[in-house]
């Protein structure tokens, strides 16, 4: 059995720290959803506006109609 150890620079963190206005200490011990409520409240996290939302939907459609952009496709595979 092989095992990765993996581990963050300091500058990630921080920048992670500074993106998501919380401390690496409450990033690494809080559940998410008491991390996202703090994120909300501290202005970090925000949902994103509903004219942005349509734009880029729309925008995503017509560029996978005209051929300009790729179709996404999601692929489910069955593996025994």
């Amino acid at each position: 059995q092989t095992t990765f150890n993996f581990k963050l620079s300091k500058e990630t963190i921080r920048n992670i720290e500074r993106s998501t206005g919380l401390t690496y200490k409450e990033l690494s011990t809080l559940p998410f959803d008491e991390a996202s409520k703090l994120m909300k409240e501290r202005g970090t996290l925000k949902e994103p506006s509903k004219l942005k939302t349509f734009a880029s939907k729309t925008y995503r459609a017509i560029g996978e109609k005209l051929g300009f952009l790729e179709k996404q496709y999601n692929i489910y595979t069955d593996v025994d």
